[in-house]
């Protein structure tokens, strides 16, 4: 979905007096030089991440514990409206790079996602069941980077897909691979008699995945174990996770996993329509901003105000030396 960089083109074109051409040229001028999304600001406690409407973005820090907040340079993106899609790929172009990056993201109400999964009905017709916002059935992983940051951020050594069935999942484990993406080929887990099959490959902004080694038709890396749905009394959802295998030695616990427990809790964000789907919180949320001066205005306050004195490294001591003591003693 990312578009070329054209803010550092010339979109001024001498059109000729044949009217064919002149309609030609400006039906591309409209499709390919007016992108410009509207104006959005997303934060988290480390970052404001402002996507203006002349193209360009910029992201301003909050280091220091949020007591100062810092701005740094724009740099170019395109990627069009990101206000009410479910699924976008924005194309950054960070300063002194060449080529434009396409970083997918997921948008819903409850914010913007860097981790999230797509439902795929090819692989396992059988066990996907029709309804709203059902759980069941196979999620690919869509997203491949960590953060949005000055620049490029790196690209994610493995990502997971899940499946859910009844009350049990896999969570499947999928790394780097220099073979060719193969979509049609699958891999499997034997369960209960029944084969359940992932893609042997996935492309996700052109780095390729595999969970399998070589030309090997079984998943080895995945962990497995009992899922439950809560509904929160918001009407908000999250799900209950109790691990009880993990093949292979790679399979990582997931981060919000404790060693000091067997279960743990992540939550839910559908899309409208349910096909997509993050298990984790949002990487970031809109932020209460409407405009780009606005948000100046907001640098600006934020870091004139006064900060409270640090407290001392070693509190003071109330020491009692007796003095009455002291002097009946000298007497």
């Amino acid at each position: 979905m990312g578009l070329p960089d054209l803010q550092n083109r010339e979109c001024t074109i001498t059109l000729t007096s044949k009217p064919v051409l002149n309609f030609f040229l400006v039906f591309l001028l409209t499709a390919f030089c007016s992108y410009v999304a509207a104006y959005s600001i997303w934060e988290n406690p480390e970052r404001f991440f402002e996507l203006r409407d002349d193209g360009s973005c910029r992201i301003i820090l909050k280091p220091y514990y949020g007591f100062l907040y810092e701005e740094f340079p724009d740099y170019k993106y395109s990627g069009g409206d990101i206000s009410g899609s479910e699924y976008v790929e924005l194309g950054l172009k960070f300063p002194g790079e060449k080529q434009i990056i396409n970083i997918p993201c997921m948008i819903t109400s409850g914010g913007l996602f860097l981790d999230f999964l797509k439902k795929n009905e090819a692989f396992n017709p059988g066990f996907n069941v029709n309804g709203e916002y059902s759980l069941q059935g196979l999620y690919i992983p869509c997203g491949n980077r960590s953060g949005l940051l000055l620049s490029e951020p790196p690209v994610l050594d493995e990502v997971y897909a899940w499946f859910f069935y009844e009350d049990v999942y896999f969570r499947v484990r999928y790394w780097i691979t220099d073979r060719p993406n193969s979509p049609d080929l699958r891999s499997s887990i034997t369960y209960d008699g029944k084969e359940i099959f992932f893609p042997r490959t996935l492309e996700i902004s052109g780095v390729i995945y595999t969970c399998v080694t070589i030309n090997e038709t079984e998943v080895r890396h995945y962990e497995a174990g009992k899922w439950e749905l809560l509904y929160g009394e918001e009407g908000n959802k999250n799900i209950r996770l109790k691990p009880e295998k993990v093949t292979g030695k790679y399979v990582k616990e997931h981060p919000a996993k404790s060693p000091y427990k067997e279960d743990y809790i992540l939550p839910v964000f559908f899309s409208s329509d349910g096909v997509y789907l993050s298990l984790g919180e949002p990487y970031l949320v809109p932020a209460e901003i409407k405009s780009s001066g606005e948000m100046d205005g907001v640098i600006k306050d934020h870091n004139s105000q006064r900060r409270p004195p640090r407290k001392p490294l070693l509190e003071p001591l109330e020491l009692d030396f007796h003095w009455e003591e002291v002097d009946r003693l000298r007497r």
